[in-house]
């Protein structure tokens, strides 16, 4: 077979220059000014090329990119680059300790509508620059073992109030939302985990002759381990960025980035312990979790991937489908939004307290977050739409989704799939909240502040195989 692909790879750091900006991932991110940057962040570039079609994909070390600097991101990028604009694809890491990326605090407005798309437009360029023929292989592999996983399902099985001490199987609610810490929800109370993890990593491999090879690695965890509980408001690239950079440290000649998969519902710092689960990282004396640890562990089992279970792709195709869906907005809790505009009001008065975070919770309304959306949520029109996107690289394939989506959504696609290998690609493109299951527990935080109806996910899951099917 004559190699045609081309793979081409930049990374230009993108953390904030100045101490004030506001750090996304927990709410009220006016409380929560950067204080020193612990780990940079950085936008990895990755070109591809094959005859006349051209892609760049950014793997970008920040919690998401919304929908209208993504599009001015994209315009500015194709603007300098020459690469249209609907083959340019953004990813964040989910990082709950980069920029807040929707706050409206000047400094977040600076660092979003000015330094970043610097940042990007540069990268790119030198991405493109960077273009070298290039064979790829791919491989799989799981990450953790029964009892030590390196990821697990945040949620709980819920049950009526009345029903906690006699409940049977047929009356617990079987629905994503029920998360055990801090659990307020008003009728019904977490009474067993629920393990629905995706323990898969997949890693993918551009080698290229005289220059680096270039990885990817895709994977579903919250980067929520580097501000476990919101104690030190640091700037961290969280176990993504300690992933990339053990990697490299123990392949050299390697360029890497993460692909972030479907972690709405999967963190690594769940404390289950008293169910005899627990990950290899973490201090129960000191209740934290090292996610340099984290990622270094990590990286060792894309090392075994890399070494051992890797397979050369038989084409080097460059395809792409891409397709507007449309969905229902959820209006269905629009009464709510006297409730939530009260709760705030207490809140902006109080500031970050936890009596104040109390007094949100008091209304059912799943937090300070919740209470924003909710309020957001009310002035959608009937309907909403929003972007999918298949990419066809070789024998493999990538599906993106501009959500936070639950791993079972990225199961499903990745088991109906017709490609050797799928990565499903969430938080990419311009992110529109949490992508609701039709099991999604409509009183629980998930449910509260989605913007869809339940059932979305199942129907944006069925429409990515389908498009898939056609790049086969």
């Amino acid at each position: 077979m004559a190699n045609t692909l081309q793979a081409g790879f930049a990374r230009v750091e993108i953390s904030p220059r100045k101490a004030s900006v506001p750090l996304g991932g927990h709410g009220a991110s006016q409380f929560r000014l950067c204080a020193q940057v612990v780990d940079p962040l950085y936008a990895n570039v990755i070109a591809l090329a094959n005859g006349e079609e051209r892609c760049i994909y950014l793997s970008l070390d920040l919690i998401y990119v919304p929908p209208v600097p993504m599009e001015a991101y994209r315009a500015a990028i194709s603007e300098a680059t020459g690469v249209p604009a609907n083959r340019i694809f953004a990813c964040g890491s989910h990082t709950h300790a980069g920029p807040d990326m929707h706050s409206m605090l000047p400094t977040a407005v600076a660092y979003r509508e000015v330094e970043l798309p610097a940042y990007l437009v540069e990268a790119a360029k030198r991405a493109l620059a960077d273009l070298k023929p290039a064979k790829l292989s791919y491989g799989k592999g799981l990450a953790g073992r029964p009892g030590a996983w390196m990821n697990f399902d945040r949620h709980y099985y819920g049950v009526e109030t009345a029903k906690k001490d006699s409940y049977t199987e047929a009356d617990l609610l079987d629905g994503v939302g029920a998360v055990k810490s801090g659990f307020t929800r008003g009728d019904y109370v977490p009474v067993r985990h629920k393990e629905e993890a995706d323990h898969s990593l997949q890693v993918l491999r551009f080698s290229r002759e005289a220059a680096d090879d270039i990885i990817l690695v895709n994977y579903a965890a919250h980067g929520t381990t580097a501000d476990l509980n919101q104690r030190c408001p640091n700037v961290s690239s969280d176990h993504p960025g300690a992933l990339v950079k053990r990697l490299e440290e123990i392949l050299p000649g390697t360029k890497c980035a993460y692909l972030q998969g479907c972690c709405g519902n999967l963190i690594p710092n769940t404390l289950i312990e008293e169910e005899g689960v627990r990950c290899i990282t973490y201090d129960k004396d000191k209740h934290v979790r090292d996610w340099h640890a984290y990622g270094a562990v990590m990286a060792s089992y894309a090392y075994e991937i890399l070494m051992h279970h890797m397979q050369e792709s038989e084409t080097d195709t460059l395809q792409f489908v891409q397709h507007d869906y449309v969905a229902k907005y959820d209006h269905q809790k629009d009464d709510l939004v006297e409730q939530a505009k009260e709760a705030l009001k207490v809140f902006d008065a109080e500031g970050h307290t936890p009596e104040a975070k109390a007094w949100c919770k008091k209304f059912n309304l799943g937090g300070v977050y919740a209470c924003g959306a909710i309020i957001r949520r009310a002035s959608l029109p009937e309907t909403g739409s929003f972007e999918l996107n298949a990419i066809r690289i070789g024998d493999c394939a990538i599906a993106t989704i501009p959500f936070e989506p639950f791993s079972s959504i990225g199961e499903s696609i990745k088991a109906a799939s017709p490609f050797a290998m799928t990565f499903v690609n969430g938080y990419c493109g311009g992110h529109q909240g949490y992508l609701p299951n039709k099991n999604v527990n409509p009183k629980a935080y998930e449910g509260l502040t989605t913007n869809y109806v339940l059932g979305t996910g199942e129907g944006v899951a069925e429409k990515l195989v389908e498009m898939l099917k056609k790049l086969k």
